[in-house]
């Protein structure tokens, strides 16, 4: 059977990894472009059966040079606009059948084409090894607890220290080498009563002056499994990315996460309004959030623009920092992703582990500073209001 080539044109890695994922048992080749530009050079020698567009590059498909890609050999490359954000679809049940069943009909094909193994597993000859690894999905070097066995009755326990863990494997230290076998089983847990035993195989072996370092790969896991993992992980690897955080360790962030959760808002839908009890500050993970307050004039309300925050950075800190009202709304202008991280949570925390609590206070101190800065340097800019003949010094 034919495999076919889709390309994938955004910025959006998430829902490729969704797609990728819900795809997973299936002959696909996949490539993918951050924009327009990139996928033309692709096409230059190549050509794709299917062509998705997430949210980010929703507007390429009007473009006239899109469209003339689209024919070939007299045929019209299928088209699937994804206008939604990744955890929109992660919440859809039925979105890996209904995906197929597009698929199908846009090849027009009953059957897609499997691939031979079975689904997340790997298979392997008596004596194979693996000797290269796809680092596809972000690592956490953290202290998560973890054991390693080298029996399936898991009574055998190897000595070893975890280096890192992903949805697609792990790394440990150990202060002798691993046993020259197939399989190994792994039992860990990265959330609260999220426990794992997956099976893994061993990819390479390295000798670090008195310890021995190697790197594993799950062997089989199920779509849910890696799912759970991969998005804990990316939230983590995102969190670490922002300034907020970017003092954060890894074993830091596992600690705020337990105080939040990622949201979907719709565009137009308040996160917030003004004058109401702050119980949450959030992280923007995808979107746009226009910051505003509601003033009088004349009798009549309008509305005073403060800010627009984007993917990365964060709003509603003053929640954490003192008992009060919000004097300011917040109204998401396009479909947006937030990560909420709930007051009461993170006090607990906090109270907890005083390091954690010093540098988001930190944190938040340096940000209340520089917003200062930028709004003193606004009043500074503005053009006098006050006739020169009447200021006195």
């Amino acid at each position: 059977m034919n495999i076919y080539t889709i390309a994938f044109i955004g910025k959006d890695t998430e829902l490729y990894d969704i797609i990728t994922q819900n795809l997973k048992s299936y002959e696909f080749s996949y490539f993918t472009f951050e924009n327009l530009e990139k996928f033309i050079e692709f096409t230059a020698k190549n050509i794709a059966n299917l062509i998705i567009l997430s949210t980010d590059s929703e507007n390429i498909s009007k473009t006239e040079e899109f469209k003339k890609i689209l024919i070939h050999d007299d045929r019209n490359i299928p088209v699937f606009v994804f206008s939604k954000p990744a955890l929109y679809y992660s919440h859809d049940k039925d979105f890996e059948k209904n995906l197929v069943e597009n698929i199908k009909k846009a090849l027009q094909q009953n059957v897609l084409p499997r691939k031979q193994s079975e689904f997340g597993v790997i298979k392997l000859g008596k004596g194979a090894k693996l000797t290269t690894e796809k680092r596809d999905t972000p690592r956490l070097k953290t202290s998560v607890p973890f054991a390693l066995y080298t029996d399936v009755s898991r009574s055998q326990k190897f000595l070893a220290s975890l280096r890192d863990i992903s949805a697609g494997g792990f790394s440990v230290n150990s202060k002798e080498a691993l046993p020259e076998q197939d399989e190994f089983w792994c039992a860990f847990s990265i959330e609260d009563g999220e426990n794992y035993i997956l099976k893994a195989v061993k990819l390479r072996t390295v000798r670090a002056k008195d310890h021995w370092h190697t790197a594993l790969r799950f062997s089989k896991i199920s779509h849910a499994d890696y799912s759970r993992i991969n998005t804990y992980a990316k939230i983590i690897y995102f969190l670490k990315k922002t300034r907020i955080f970017e003092e954060f360790s890894d074993d830091d962030l596992r600690f705020v996460v337990k105080a939040g959760k990622k949201i979907f808002v719709s565009g137009g839908s308040m996160v917030f309004s003004e004058n109401v009890e702050g119980r949450n500050f959030y992280i923007v993970l995808s979107g746009k959030i226009k910051i505003s307050q509601r003033t009088g004039v004349a009798g009549a309300n309008s509305e005073k623009y403060l800010a627009t925050m984007h993917r990365g950075e964060f709003f509603g800190e003053m929640a954490l920092l003192k008992e009060m009202k919000r004097s300011a709304g917040a109204q998401a202008l396009t479909d947006s992703v937030l990560f909420k991280i709930d007051k009461s949570h993170l006090e607990q925390i906090l109270v907890e582990h005083k390091d954690i609590a010093i540098k988001l206070y930190r944190a938040f101190i340096s940000a209340f500073i520089e917003r200062l800065l930028i709004s003193n340097q606004a009043l500074i800019d503005s053009p006098f209001s006050i006739p020169l003949e009447n200021t006195k010094f």
